[in-house]
């Protein structure tokens, strides 16, 4: 797979790493590390090119990364979601039974504070 060019292709972290959209993390890593080892500013003092594509390089290694993260990430959000949602139907039904002096207590314990 050829290696993106940064002004066709900087919203697509595969393209730009070189790699296949079912490339496992083993081809990402490698990937990732010739490119910028090639790319480094350290060995292209005074490129402003190759630094500008090594920061393009990075930031896609990083948004690939943080994809192979959503599959833990989400059933935990869905979580919190629920607990949320809950937490608004209990405020919605200490409105309904529990009388306005105790009212508030309820509410800020609730809410953690």
């Amino acid at each position: 797979m050829r290696v993106a060019d940064a002004d066709t292709d900087a919203a697509d972290p595969q393209a730009i790493l070189g790699v296949g959209i079912d490339a496992d993390q083993a081809a990402i890593s490698l990937a990732y590390r010739k490119l910028a080892k090639r790319r480094h500013s350290d060995l292209n003092r005074g490129n402003a090119k190759a630094e500008a594509r090594f920061k393009l390089i990075s930031a896609a290694n990083e948004l690939q990364i943080g994809a192979d993260a959503l599959p833990v990430v989400l059933p935990l959000l869905e979580q919190l979601y629920d607990l949320r949602r809950r937490m608004r139907e209990l405020a919605a039904e200490i409105d309904h039974t529990v009388p306005e002096p105790h009212r508030q207590t309820l509410m800020q314990r609730l809410e953690g504070q």
